[in-house]
């Protein structure tokens, strides 16, 4: 516990994390079009940068971190007319099911863990957030950048296989999500959600 807290002092990266949080919400702002959607953007704006330093420096997201995020989804969820609980409700089930079940199979098939316990429960609160509707483009983002820097790490590494965090790629991929569904394509996320 003294080291992990010795190695989370501050930094100046946290300071440019902050900086960097203050834009984006700025930008959150001019771009989105409900005060509600600006405020789930700031959540999940702090939500991935949280966990973009502890998941990435000691591949671990704690418990009470998740619990503290997920406290500020039920808010807005009843403030905001973007989603409904019924969808919340289904896209938080949906994303901790289909998580578990990748995470069993994934470890029968290669008899190691594939997604840890902090991925399964953080899919779970990103679906509060985006609704059943945002889990298909949530999943296709965070898994293509994920792949992505994947690749980018083995080319200048020269690792066959090296350690990467998921959880970060979920958080930017929610993210993506409600910015690219409060967009002019929202209509095309809507038709594909109807034929689903």
């Amino acid at each position: 516990m003294r080291t992990c807290q010795k190695e989370l002092s501050f930094t100046p990266l946290y300071l440019l994390f902050d900086l960097a949080w203050i834009i984006l919400v700025k930008v959150s702002y001019l771009y989105l079009p409900g005060v509600e959607q600006v405020f789930q953007s700031a959540v999940l704006l702090l939500l991935l940068f949280v966990f973009c330093i502890t998941d990435i420096r000691f591949f671990l997201i704690p418990n009470w971190l998740l619990l503290v995020f997920t406290l500020p989804a039920i808010p807005i969820i009843i403030w905001g007319k973007s989603i409904s609980m019924v969808d919340a409700g289904l896209g938080g089930l949906i994303n901790f099911l289909l998580f578990y079940i990748v995470a069993v199979i994934g470890k029968k098939l290669f008899g190691k863990d594939a997604l840890g316990g902090g991925d399964i429960k953080l899919a779970g609160v990103l679906g509060l957030f985006t609704g059943w509707q945002g889990i298909v483009p949530m999943l296709l983002i965070g898994s293509l950048s994920a792949i992505f820097v994947y690749g980018i790490l083995i080319a200048w590494k020269r690792k066959k296989q090296p350690r990467i965090p998921f959880g970060p790629f979920l958080v930017f991929g929610s993210l993506l999500s409600l910015y690219l569904y409060s967009s002019l394509s929202k209509d095309i996320f809507d038709a594909i959600a109807i034929h689903l």
